[in-house]
């Protein structure tokens, strides 16, 4: 075991992902703390500020003090700002007993109900233990403590991000590597070596993964000491700001020591998957496809499913709920087991010792037991019949056999393909509200470039809506009481979402009165495809989908030549080397047209087929989000060259993943580098980190960068 994990920490490639890992991850904290906003919730030096101030006061007399100079008007905004949130923090300090009455309040409202609601025995079961679990932190006191930086070490869950990409990198350095090499042919010849060879590469791995979840941990702790302080260590758990429902009774120092115990254990079960994984899967395109599954699956889960589903056990029993370890820790929560409710962190133990246990003996057997050498038929042609058929053999038509079909590329594709129709989902809603239906009934009329005959007709709607709004004013000045008046508003609230959407017109054609080839026509479809307010995500993921899957499909276009030996005879003279680069670019090249086309052109047609296109010759700047010096192109022009830039950006993905295979000359290091340097990037972006858009290939990617 020693050996191997010596010869792990040996491997450049390792200690360069745990350095970048460690890098990324004080870029994450760093980033997360001093991005926040002065005027939405206060600065990191604001926060330390206002803490130092409260620090040691009672909890009474830091209320009353954070409460004066909350209302105090001679103080800046921003520093209020910081005073009602610290406020806020600590609404809860003092005395845990005045949260435990609001609670058996609500639980005595609900016993009450019990029989209306006709509640099920698991959720009386449920609510009983809860508060039995609370009841035993009565006579607690809540302490004053700077709960932003217990945060930082509890429930950042970006940290994970790292430490899963340096886990995957050391367990694909470490096993499979070797395993695509081809060196555990010799060291499994006997089957009595086997078996304590990939025990030790096991244990080394895992002591390995204890090393990892320390430094990033203890980084985490550094930061948040260092910009917020930790308080006082001996306060309970309760003490953090949003851990007040937890059922953990330990104070902070225990409730670290807890943390880490879970995060670890949580680790260990990732590495164990990981390894299990590269074990049972023959081909690294498996090792990725499951992989991508077991987390994408687990995401869908912990997010997708809500909290009182009868499936919330695989809410929170997954990968990705095990990750979010200060949210297990946070609110005491239990899990049905055949009708006993079980607290989530008991549970969580068990299956972490049970599926550890599985993976790793189930690592053991099938490393043991698999087969060396296949038998296979052998099927000799005669001289003369082989001599034709390589006389025939054209290597680009041979490339591209090999790829598509010999390495799954092509059927990789049509899965992807069937995802994608799978999960289409038309536009089903056109409108923001009942004003927005009026509004595009009236802009379709006139949609286009401004021209006299719709200035004309735009008087007329005009004329027509002052006329409506004068009888408005009449019917209610004849109208006696305020009940007839009210009747006059609700009989005519039809036509006022009428005039509203008129207003929204004639703003809109004000706007666009200075702009060159400024036009009217229903910006909605055209703001989902240009990066419009939350429009951004659909555009990351779009980006990412297309990567992942260039990357998947593209990697072994020359690492398996690498990988074989191969390319050393299909290199062997300077022409041959030149046709089989040009041969495997453009296959390339036709695969990333392929799946480009797969992503973008069924949203461009879910978002076009439900709009239209009425008005994609007008000025792009005449919505109000694009920037004045995009007034040059139209719309359709604009579409254009974003879809260019996306493009473009894919073609690059692919020539650098062939520059990094033919570095790393390796399948599956070559996968973990793209992913790392093309798609962590892109998921990082759309989990809210919003400096990366400009970072690397991104902004050709994301293509609404503008």
């Amino acid at each position: 075991m020693w050996r191997e994990h010596k010869k792990l920490w040996r491997q450049r490639a390792v200690v360069g992902f745990v350095v970048v890992g460690l890098l990324l991850n004080l870029f994450l904290l760093l980033r997360s703390e001093y991005s926040r906003q002065a005027w939405e919730e206060p600065t990191v030096s604001c926060y330390r500020s206002i803490y130092r101030e409260i620090k040691g006061k009672e909890p009474a007399r830091a209320k009353s003090y954070l409460r004066k100079k909350s209302n105090n008007q001679n103080i800046t905004y921003e520093r209020r700002t910081g005073y009602k949130t610290l406020l806020s923090e600590i609404s809860r300090a003092g005395s845990y007993d005045e949260y435990l009455e609001e609670r058996e309040a609500d639980y005595s409202k609900s016993r009450i109900f019990e029989e209306f609601r006709k509640s099920s025995k698991y959720d009386r079961k449920d609510a009983a233990k809860v508060m039995k679990i609370l009841r035993r932190f009565q006579g607690s006191t809540i302490k004053i403590v700077p709960s932003r930086g217990w945060k930082l070490i509890f429930q950042f869950f970006q940290t994970d991000i790292a430490g899963f990409i340096i886990l995957l990198a050391a367990a694909a350095a470490s096993f499979m590597k070797e395993k695509e090499r081809g060196e555990y042919t010799f060291i499994r010849t006997m089957k009595k070596g086997r078996g304590p060879f990939i025990v030790d590469k096991a244990l080394a791995l895992l002591l390995f993964t204890m090393e990892v979840v320390i430094l990033l941990y203890l980084e985490n702790m550094l930061v948040a000491w260092k910009l917020y302080g930790l308080g006082n260590l001996n306060a309970c758990l309760q003490s953090v700001h949003g851990f007040i429902g937890t059922g953990v009774a330990a104070d902070l120092k225990q409730s670290t020591v807890l943390f880490l115990g879970l995060k670890l254990l949580t680790y260990f079960l990732m590495m164990l998957l990981i390894l299990f994984l590269m074990t049972v899967c023959d081909m690294p395109q498996k090792l990725y496809i499951c992989l991508t599954a077991i987390i994408g699956g687990s995401g869908l889960a912990y997010w997708g499913i809500s909290a009182n589903s009868w499936l919330s056990i695989l809410k929170y029993v997954n990968l990705i709920g095990f990750l979010h370890t200060g949210d297990m820790m946070a609110v005491y929560r239990n899990i049905g087991l055949y009708g006993f409710p079980v607290s989530y962190i008991t549970v969580s133990i068990i299956f972490f010792v049970v599926a550890g246990i599985l993976l790793f003996a189930g690592t053991v057997f099938f490393f043991c037991d698999q087969k060396i050498i296949f038998h296979a038929k052998r099927h000799i042609l005669s001289r003369g019949k082989r001599q034709r058929k390589i006389r025939a053999y054209h290597l680009f038509y041979g490339e591209t056999k090999k790829i598509l079909y010999y390495q799954r590329v092509l059927l990789m594709i049509v899965i992807f393909a069937g995802v994608i129709w799978q999960n289409y989902t038309p536009v089903h809603s056109l409108y923001d509200d009942d004003s927005d239906v009026y509004y595009k009934e009236y802009v379709d009329q006139v949609s286009g470039a401004y021209t006299k005959t719709s200035a004309k007709k735009i008087k007329q709607w005009q004329e027509e809506r002052l006329a409506l709004e004068k009888q408005i004013h009449d019917e209610k000045r004849k109208a006696p009481t305020k009940e007839l008046k009210a009747l006059v508003d609700i009989g005519y609230s039809k036509e006022r979402k009428r005039t509203e959407g008129f207003q929204v017109l004639m703003n809109h054609l004000s706007y666009i009165s200075g702009i060159p080839g400024g036009g009217l026509f229903y910006e909605r479809g055209y703001e989902q495809l240009t990066g419009y307010e939350t429009a951004w995500k659909q555009d990351a993921r779009l980006a990412l989908e297309c990567v992942f899957m260039v990357i998947l499909t593209v990697t072994g276009i020359y690492s398996r030549e690498y990988e074989t030996g191969m390319m050393r005879l299909l290199r062997t003279t300077p022409g041959g080397r030149q046709e089989l680069r040009s041969a495997k670019l453009w296959i390339g090249v036709g695969i990333v047209t392929v799946i480009y086309g797969i992503v973008y052109g069924s949203e461009f047609y879910r978002i076009l087929s439900a709009f239209g296109t009425k008005g994609w010759s007008c000025s792009v700047a005449s919505m109000s989000h694009m920037p004045m010096y995009l007034s040059g192109l139209a719309v359709v022009d604009y579409l254009a060259l974003i879809s260019a830039m996306r493009y473009l950006g894919l073609l690059l993905v692919m020539v650098s993943v062939y520059l990094i295979s033919g570095r790393a000359k390796s399948f599956i290091m070559t996968l973990i580098y793209s992913i790392s340097v093309f798609a962590l990037p892109l998921f990082l972006y759309l989990s809210g980190v919003k400096v990366l858009k400009y970072v690397l290939l991104n902004p050709l990617l994301l293509g609404n960068v503008f």
